[in-house]
């Protein structure tokens, strides 16, 4: 079972997203860099080299153990994130 399903968090908004779609990666939660979804399966969402929890949008990296990112929906705050 998954962590997120665990503790009973999932974020919906990223779970219906598909390829093609606009993400916001939120680096060290305080850098907005927007991002194009260019893989989904039934656990991740990929952005390039990136990958996410598809249920909690945190990045997942084997060679950090720390969260260092995650992604969100994007909203109109969003307009003058740089595109990545």
């Amino acid at each position: 079972m998954s962590l997120a399903l665990t503790f009973g968090f999932m974020n919906h908004g990223l779970y219906k997203l598909k390829e093609g779609d606009e993400v916001i990666r939120m680096l060290a939660g305080r850098i907005p860099m927007r991002m194009r979804i260019t893989r989904v399966t039934e656990h991740t969402l990929e952005c390039g080299d990136w990958t996410f929890d598809r249920f909690t949008g945190s990045e997942i990296d084997d060679d950090i153990p720390a969260l260092v990112s995650w992604i969100r929906v994007p909203n109109e705050e969003d307009l003058d994130a740089e595109a990545v």
